[in-house]
């Protein structure tokens, strides 16, 4: 028998061996369990009921709502990191896009974006 020596404990090498098997085995299930939270986290901010598919526009008297209302569309399409969708009720950029509005339109005194119901935009 082999006495292998790793700091301030003996050890046989034996017992190392399971040792860094049973390492290797936590590491896996780890990340195994990391990625398939990471996807159900993607497949879940996909799904249809919590996207925004409504904008609705108040007190754009002067510029008219459909301008306003293209701009927030094109603020809110596409996808963070080509995989997560901007226009996700939890996810949307609402800082950014009033400041944009409020670039875009500089007649506005105020912008404030907020969700009326689960998938309309105000």
């Amino acid at each position: 028998m082999k006495i292998v020596s790793k700091g301030g404990t003996l050890s046989s090498f034996e017992y190392l061996e399971k040792k860094q098997k049973a390492t290797r085995k936590r590491r896996i299930i780890y990340s195994v369990s990391t990625f398939i939270i990471l996807v159900a986290l993607v497949l879940v901010s996909r799904l249809e009921k919590l996207r925004i598919t409504e904008v609705r526009v108040e007190g754009a008297v002067v510029t008219g709502a459909d301008p306003v209302s293209s701009a927030m569309r094109e603020i809110i399409s596409g996808y963070y990191l080509w995989i997560i969708p901007r226009n996700n009720t939890l996810l949307y950029p609402r800082g950014h896009a009033e400041k944009v509005l409020a670039e875009r339109f500089p007649r506005f005194s105020s912008v404030e974006i907020s969700l009326d119901n689960s998938r309309r935009l105000a």
